[in-house]
């Protein structure tokens, strides 16, 4: 399960620096209208001398009830610090040049080493240091595609590929003014539209001070609208680091460790009881879901406010999400402190399927915090704490 909306587009990477008009025929070779794009802007070593950026603003989930202020602070060419504030969570990320990082909405800190966000990194830097623009490039391959109408204006079509993974990004390049009033962007499991508006001059330079941002398959819009853009001021770099001290939510039983727990194996996923409030219901250990879950109707019954809702890609499409706090839970050997999760209704689908009665999904918020030992043979489980294992 992957909660899209809550994955939000990192907006340095997406501001488009716009001049004005410049009459010019049809063109056909994407570097000459690129050069037209960034001759239109000022010049391509102006923008280059911009070292760093701070945003704010405000952010709106369309359709979700969800809405909150932002604010960005950045550093070419891949530093970044971004915090997102809604009522129901917030949210901080950011690169400090050598890795990115993620703080949940329950504060555990996510170093991201996997291969897919080391790729779309690399991409990302070699992007904001503009070597797509250079024809001899052996990473970035820009075509022609066409003239496409983005609601009432006719736009060169540029399509972006790269060497280091498979995203494609194309860009919409308005015909008369070469102002870049969209971008698509495709990824092998979804695809992100951004569309750019409300253009104003900063420092000589005019900066679309609105975004709309849709996620595909979820087809949700976040509108981003910016009160104020500084570009060069003076950024503490403290700012662009991860937390020193990460969370710790739980608490061990007896000593370091929770060992020989009992799980049940049923059709190559592991069932644990989990005790909240008194009530013990199977959960499912789930290191696919980003996020732990509980089934809507279950915290219901349990008196658990349900915050929402919005939409997010589960297993089964596209459905409604709900925010709700669990005061505190516990399996056998360890307890967490009170900890926000999603819920959303999928009881049913395991009553249905194998009988169970399933109210919960152990993911990343659950597994970040172990080390993990499975013992299929004997079906009992172990966790440690990672920092003394």
């Amino acid at each position: 399960m992957r909660h899209q909306s809550m994955k939000l587009v990192c907006f340095l990477g997406l501001v488009v620096l716009i001049g004005p008009v410049v009459g010019q025929a049809s063109l056909s070779d994407p570097y000459v209208i690129l050069e037209e794009h960034f001759q239109a802007v000022g010049g391509l070593n102006n923008l280059k001398s911009i070292t760093t950026m701070y945003q704010q603003g405000t952010i709106t989930i369309e359709g979700a009830g969800l809405s909150g202020t932002f604010k960005q602070w950045s550093e070419s060419p891949l530093r970044l610090r971004q915090e997102t504030d809604f009522e129901v969570m917030s949210e901080i990320s950011g690169d400090n040049g050598e890795v990115g990082w993620h703080v949940d909405a329950n504060g555990k800190l996510l170093i991201q080493r996997d291969e897919t966000s080391l790729k779309a990194r690399t991409v990302r830097k070699m992007m904001s240091q503009y070597e797509f623009v250079n024809p001899e490039s052996e990473y970035f391959t820009v075509t022609f595609e066409g003239v496409e109408k983005v609601y009432d204006s006719d736009c060169y079509v540029l399509r972006i590929s790269n060497a280091v993974n498979r995203d494609v990004q194309k860009n919409f390049y308005d015909r008369s003014s070469f102002y870049l009033i969209r971008t698509v962007i495709t990824r092998p499991d979804n695809e992100t539209h951004i569309t750019y508006s409300d253009f104003r001059r900063v420092d000589g330079f005019v900066l679309p001070f609105k975004e709309i941002i849709k996620q595909l398959p979820i087809n949700e819009a976040i509108v981003v609208t910016y009160s104020s853009i500084d570009l060069d001021p003076e950024i503490d770099m403290a700012l662009f680091e991860p937390p020193a001290v990460d969370v710790k939510d739980f608490v061990f039983a007896n000593g370091e460790s929770a060992e020989n727990a009992p799980v049940q194996f049923i059709e190559n996923h592991i069932y644990l009881p989990v005790n909240i409030m008194g009530k013990e219901r199977l959960w499912v250990l789930d290191c696919g879901a980003s996020v732990n879950v509980i089934d809507s109707s279950f915290a219901v019954e349990m008196g658990l406010p349900l915050e929402g809702p919005i939409k997010g890609q589960g297993a089964s499409g596209v459905v409604d999400f709900y925010f709700a706090t669990i005061p505190s839970y516990s399996i056998d050997g360890i307890r967490f402190q009170e900890q926000k999760v999603v819920a959303f209704n999928f009881r049913e689908m395991f009553h249905k399927a194998l009988g169970l009665d399933v109210v919960g999904i152990l993911g990343f918020d659950f597994l970040s915090r172990f080390v993990t030992r499975i013992d299929y043979a004997n079906q009992t489980i172990a966790f440690y704490d990672p920092e003394r294992f």
